[in-house]
């Protein structure tokens, strides 16, 4: 292979690779979002469990973080594309 065909292959994979670190990082911002936005509401409806959230949406919840991570393998979802979270009824004031 020449060395311009080379770099043109470079080239492509390094194009391939932004995208899809475009794109996990656009998920993962959504992810955030759904968290820090409907918060408040995550503490009625999941008090004291852990929550999974993925692809802009809860996933899974549950008492345990073992119980959440075992629904998300089961969904077939990596673990990097996920963010889990204990969503706390009552939340503690650390003092430094």
């Amino acid at each position: 292979m020449s060395p311009s065909a080379q770099r043109k292959d470079e080239l492509a994979l390094t194009a391939k690779d932004a995208r899809e670190i475009k794109k996990s990082l656009v998920a993962f911002s959504k992810s955030a979002n759904v968290l820090s936005s409907n918060h408040p509401r995550m503490i009625e409806k999941y008090p004291d469990q852990w929550v999974t959230v993925g692809k802009g949406k809860v996933l899974a919840h549950g008492k345990s973080i073992d119980a959440v991570l075992k629904k998300v393998d089961k969904m077939g979802i990596d673990r990097a594309d996920i963010i889990v979270r204990l969503i706390e009824k009552n939340l503690r004031t650390f003092i430094l």
